[in-house]
């Protein structure tokens, strides 16, 4: 039996190569995306880290739609207003 899979192997050798390229592939993104996954739920910054902070950097909280200008979320509705008036759903 063991001769068999030798010779099997001989005659397809680039096909057997390409499966281990293809696993070794797929091993090193999902170890990519577990370690992403796992940086992530242990990176929570609590609001207590910037109290202490002389200043605080924050991106513009508005969104340019054509000439407007709207804010980028709409506490009261819990959808953003850019993307309530792009939908034309509340």
């Amino acid at each position: 039996m063991l001769g068999l899979a030798w010779r099997t192997l001989g005659a397809r050798c680039g096909s057997f190569a390409g499966a281990f390229l293809s696993l070794g592939l797929a091993v090193a993104l999902v170890t990519g995306f577990g370690i992403l996954l796992e940086s992530a739920l242990r990176a929570g910054a609590p609001a207590e880290r910037f109290a202490a902070a002389a200043v605080v950097v924050a991106p513009r909280q508005t969104v340019l739609v054509g000439e407007d200008a709207m804010p980028l979320a709409d506490p009261a509705a819990g959808r953003p207003r850019a993307c309530r008036a792009a939908t034309g759903r509340r």
